[in-house]
């Protein structure tokens, strides 16, 4: 898991979600390509455009439930849909690794790589 705070730019509430990303895959080992499953926090339409515009990323495999802007979530609660929804489509894939990617007000930005055990 990679958490960080990045405040001070204004962006920055925007782009911590990809700072984490980037240090969670790096300590990991892994790359995009290597996640089954992706949940990124949409909580903001830039963030996933941006996204899927600009990363090497299999759009089929990124919140294949549907986004927080289709579903939204109580306030607090944002880890623990992700989290959960990551879990379901994992499950529902079989997949191995699944990626979740959070970003906040005021720069900050958190990521975790889960493995699925017993996954192909």
């Amino acid at each position: 898991m990679a958490h960080v705070e990045v405040g001070g730019d204004p962006a920055a509430s925007l782009t911590a979600g990809f700072t984490a990303m980037d240090r969670v895959l790096e300590r990991a080992g892994l790359t995009l390509s290597d996640m089954d499953r992706i949940e990124f926090m949409e909580a903001f339409a830039v963030t996933i455009v941006t996204f899927l515009r600009e990363r090497d990323v299999d759009p089929d495999k990124v919140n294949v439930g549907g986004g927080h802007l289709a579903k939204g979530h109580p306030m607090g609660a944002t880890g623990a849909i992700l989290l959960s929804s990551l879990l379901d489509a994992l499950d529902a894939c079989e997949g191995r690794y699944g990626l979740v990617v959070a970003a906040g007000a005021q720069g900050v930005g958190s990521a975790m790589i889960v493995e699925r055990m017993g996954g192909r």
